[in-house]
């Protein structure tokens, strides 16, 4: 099982202060930044269209917002981790140092007008958003059949075209 370490430069500094002058004139601790952070996806393409996987583990449905809007697909997730007031747990911590307060995701992507937005699902399960981007009727590829009328014409004109 691995470990991640958390090193704070300052700590040193820290205890060399507290030591000197006593624990009241402690650095507090730096906030964490609220700005959107990058969601991670993964964009796959099937016969049918193409699939997003967006990674929002610990987040709930009424917490992520998918939007399309002039062409461009919008998935944003936010949250705010307020334990001391949900639902009364928490109320004998006192936290020494608070970082996750605030979490903001949010990634967009221009659409190809091949996909048909009116029929985009999504779908969450274990941390995973799912959204399936159909293809629209126009663009999926066909074949055109060829009547006779246009290859006997053609031959015409093969036939002609030998002639000469």
């Amino acid at each position: 099982m691995s470990k991640i370490l958390i090193r704070d430069p300052f700590a040193e500094f820290d205890s060399l202060f507290s030591s000197a002058f006593g624990r009241r004139h402690r650095r507090p601790s730096a906030p964490v930044p609220t700005s959107n952070w990058t969601l991670p996806v993964n964009v796959y393409e099937t016969d049918e269209g193409v699939g997003i996987e967006a990674w929002v583990p610990g987040f709930q449905e009424d917490e992520i917002a998918v939007t399309v809007d002039d062409g461009q697909l919008r998935i944003h997730a936010e949250r705010s981790s307020d334990l001391e007031s949900e639902n009364g747990a928490g109320e004998d911590r006192k936290y020494r140092r608070r970082e996750v307060r605030r979490t903001v995701l949010s990634r967009s992507f221009r659409l190809d007008p091949a996909y048909d937005v009116s029929k985009i699902s999504a779908h969450l399960a274990s941390g995973v958003l799912e959204l399936s981007l159909p293809k629209s009727a126009e663009s999926t590829p066909m074949r055109i059949a060829i009547g006779a009328a246009a290859s006997e014409a053609g031959a015409e004109v093969i036939a002609d075209s030998d002639e000469s």
